[in-house]
């Protein structure tokens, strides 16, 4: 007999579900019950609830052969709720879990419930059976457990059921998919060898980089991540035959919930400080039982009806809210985010970071920490602070990494518009996004400024319609500094022509300053202008007599070739303008270079912040070649004041040919 995961629990007094009910602490389950209308066979649905246990609705009815849920009883059996992460879908199991009673096979397929009008989608369908939805944490996409290539895997799908991926093959997937807050990875049990216990095991997005999290030799199973954090909440038997719930970060360090609380299937409340789960010790009684192919055989079982409670993440205020399983929670829904300033931000314009809409946590805003951490302007968990130096103006800090702000603005006109970003870093900055109506710019870059209140301006185009409508920044990815950076405000200009500000320049490698031979500790101490360890100009380029920098004819000019490990080179500048500059080098390397060789820096000797720091220089072709030329971009600006100035570069590690370098302002 085939049975895929464990189906239990009665609920007996059903309400239907109105539509526009609060969701606020709501909690979504399925229950099942004897059918006393038809064959009393069993029948499961979906049901929400008050956390208290108060007002229990169904949301999905029983179907019958004439109804939107065709077919009969066997396919009433709706199970595994799975809510969206902004609660307007639900995703669900619908179909026979066992092959008895004249189904001689099981057969079970996703669906897709809308609340905004009880209408059904179904993504998934064939003989296979699919189970167990997770919903990705932007919504887009939902993994799930499927036997469709044989034994159970992990898949992944658009959430409209297009593209499905397999994910794992043949590392014991169990079941339990559960994505991380920042949708990078996805955990879920798994038995890595045959007949072993059960442990929770990872693998990213997009099928690479499986890890086992767990190692003990007692059973875990069940992961939940939790929404503001890293920790991981699921079951083990670690502390007794009876699975108990326990908090930890990865791993096999853990936190029982109080002095112990026996439950499985852990789901985490919106805010990060209670857990819904099924107590596998709390019985009301045994439900319908299943006898087939006679009496007394190995296929005969009952459906217990366990009991759902709420519990603190200290094991404090336990409260049962109904009988059944899988209880996940509601994200709040409303009626959408509303304007801080109670009117749309007019575009052209500017939008200042803290006036993100109201409406609450995954409405207005999303965060994964709790209480701002700035303690200024607003009391949500948004971190706020004042910007030095200015009593009225306020930024937003301390971002990561899969947070988002939203904001309510009106368009003037439908059009391309240039949007600048006011930023600040100690260190390299991350990445981030902006979202209008699904149009979305390009990805743009944090830069290091120099400190967390040194602003510096990243700009980005992007295609807007006209009127109201909703702009979205979203945080992509953290970089050196830990997080993405601090964001004071945008502005949003129409057009997207050239962005006024300081003329860039570019250095030509040839056109090195003049001056006899340096020494090794740099012209700073010893004067000149390079210092070359072998005499003369061992290049084809004999553009520069007197000189020992080896020049070569390459890449449509004139470029230093085989810098070695010591050696330096000066360049006399005009810099057009005093402010902050992005660097980007032109260099060949080849792939079979030493280790430890293969790094610059460039900058002005005595002026702080103007060092670009030791950057590794790419490998660009193969063992031996020197010729294949790459740009790039130092992860970091460099400051650099106006007016003629001496530039050093500095071959930390050699063994590469430098083109040219350009600095570009950062506005």
């Amino acid at each position: 007999m085939k049975r895929l995961l464990a189906v239990v629990l009665l609920w007996v007094s059903l309400a239907p579900y109105t539509k526009g009910q609060a969701d606020d602490q709501k909690i979504l389950y399925d229950f099942c019950y004897a059918d006393p209308w038809d064959t009393g066979d069993l029948v499961c649905e979906l049901g929400i609830t008050n956390a208290d246990g108060y007002t229990p609705t169904s949301l999905v009815y029983r179907p019958s052969s004439t109804n939107w849920l065709t077919g009969g009883p066997y396919d009433a059996r709706s199970t595994q709720p799975a809510p969206s992460p902004d609660g307007s879908r639900i995703a669900f199991v619908r179909g026979a879990w066992w092959p008895q009673e004249g189904h001689p096979t099981a057969d079970v397929d996703l669906f897709l419930f809308r609340m905004a009008d009880a209408s059904l989608v179904q993504l998934t369908s064939g003989p296979a059976n699919d189970a167990s939805p997770a919903w990705s944490p932007d919504g887009g996409k939902i993994a799930f457990a499927s036997d469709r290539d044989g034994p159970l895997d992990l898949y992944v799908m658009n959430a409209d059921g297009s593209g499905i991926t397999r994910l794992t093959s043949n590392v014991g997937f169990a079941g339990a998919p559960a994505w991380a807050p920042d949708g990078a990875r996805i955990a879920f049990d798994c038995r890595p060898a045959a007949g072993a216990n059960t442990d929770i095991c990872a693998i990213n997005s997009d099928g690479s980089g499986f890890v086992r999290l767990t190692t003990h030799p007692a059973d875990d199973s069940g992961a939940a991540f939790a929404p503001t954090d890293g920790r991981i909440a699921f079951a083990t038997r670690r502390f007794g035959a009876t699975f108990e719930l326990v908090i930890g970060a990865a791993g096999d360090q853990v936190q029982r919930v109080g002095t112990g609380t026996p439950g499985v299937q852990p789901a985490w409340s919106p805010d990060g400080t209670r857990l819904a789960y099924m107590d596998p010790d709390s019985v009301s009684y045994t439900g319908r039982c299943y006898f087939d192919g006679g009496a007394n055989n190995a296929d005969d079982f009952c459906v217990p009806v366990n009991d759902l409670f709420v519990v603190n993440v200290d094991g404090s205020g336990k409260a049962q809210f109904a009988s059944g399983a899988h209880a996940r929670w509601m994200a709040p829904r409303s009626a959408g985010s509303s304007p801080y300033l109670g009117a749309p931000i007019a575009v052209p314009g500017r939008i200042e970071a803290e006036n993100y809409d109201k409406g609450g946590r995954g409405v207005g805003y999303a965060d994964l920490t709790a209480g701002n951490s700035g303690g200024e302007y607003r009391p949500d968990d948004v971190d706020i602070e004042r910007v030095t130096g200015s009593a009225t103006d306020y930024n937003v800090g301390w971002m990561v990494a899969g947070e988002w702000l939203q904001y309510t603005i009106d368009v003037g006109a439908a059009g391309t518009y240039t949007v600048d970003a006011q930023v600040a870093s100690y260190g390299g900055g991350g990445t981030f996004h902006l979202e209008v109506n699904g149009a979305k710019s390009g990805s743009i870059q944090v830069p290091d400024t120099g400190g967390w209140q040194q602003w510096q301006t990243v700009t980005a185009t992007m295609t807007v319609g006209a009127g109201v409508q909703q702009l979205r920044v979203v945080l992509d990815t953290n970089g050196a500094s830990g997080g993405v950076g601090n964001l004071d405000y945008l502005r949003l200009s129409s057009g997207a022509g050239p962005v006024p500000g300081p003329v860039g320049f570019t250095v030509q490698a040839d056109s090195f300053a003049g001056g006899a031979q340096g020494c090794w500790p740099g012209p700073f101490d010893c004067g000149g202008g390079y210092y070359d360890e072998t005499p003369g100009n061992w290049g084809d380029a004999q553009v520069r007599p007197g000189t020992d920098v080896d020049l070569w004819y390459d890449d449509g000019g004139i470029v230093i070739g085989g810098l070695d490990g010591l050696e330096w080179v000066t360049f006399a500048v005009n810099v057009p303008q005093t402010g902050n500059y992005a660097v980007t080098f032109r260099t060949a390397s080849p792939s079979d270079r030493p280790a430890g060789s293969g790094v610059v820096n460039v900058g002005i000797h005595g002026v702080d912040g103007s060092w670009v720091g030791n950057q590794p220089v790419p490998t660009s072709g193969d063992p031996g070649e020197w010729h294949s030329y790459v740009s790039w971009n130092a992860p970091r600006t460099i400051y650099l004041p106006a007016g003629q100035q001496t530039l050093t570069l500095w071959a930390s590690g050699g063994w590469y040919n430098v083109r040219n370098m350009t600095f570009t302002p950062v506005r």
